[in-house]
């Protein structure tokens, strides 16, 4: 059977494929990290909230509260900052998804062209057998005669 003649582009075209499904992997588990992360922030403050309101009922300094409240700005920055780095990552992995399906579309078609080619040579050669298989069954018959 002859060789396909797109063989090496349609392994390219696999190696690209895994590569952005590699890509949709790493950003993916960006994107869960930045959620965790954002997730104890919001821990953070809410605990930081609690030890505040416990040390007001108790008595402390105005220094202690502020000390408390530039805590608690600061953690509410760093969650804005994360909120920006996660809709940039879901920005990202969505755009990655789709050269995922771009690639996995490409190699499909050449997928589906490789079976039609394969298709054809097997059909060619039975063609060519069969036409074997009849001259040899003429011969035959002539040879008888």
């Amino acid at each position: 059977m002859p060789a396909f003649r797109l063989e090496r582009v349609l392994r390219v075209r696999r190696l690209l494929r895994e590569e952005a499904r590699d890509a949709v992997a790493r950003e993916r588990a960006g994107l869960v990290a930045v959620r965790a992360t954002r997730t104890g922030l919001r821990t953070a403050v809410d605990e930081t909230r609690a030890a505040e309101v416990d040390a007001a009922a108790v008595g402390t300094t105005g220094a202690v509260l502020a000390a408390f409240r530039t805590y608690q700005r600061g953690l509410r920055l760093r969650d804005c900052a994360l909120a920006a780095e996660e809709t940039h990552r879901t920005d990202e992995l969505v755009r990655r998804r789709e050269t995922l399906v771009a690639r996995r579309r490409d190699e499909r078609q050449l997928e589906l062209l490789r079976a039609r080619f394969v298709e054809r040579a097997q059909a060619a050669e039975e063609r060519a057998a069969a036409v074997v298989l009849d001259e040899l069954m003429l011969r035959r018959r002539n040879e008888r005669r």
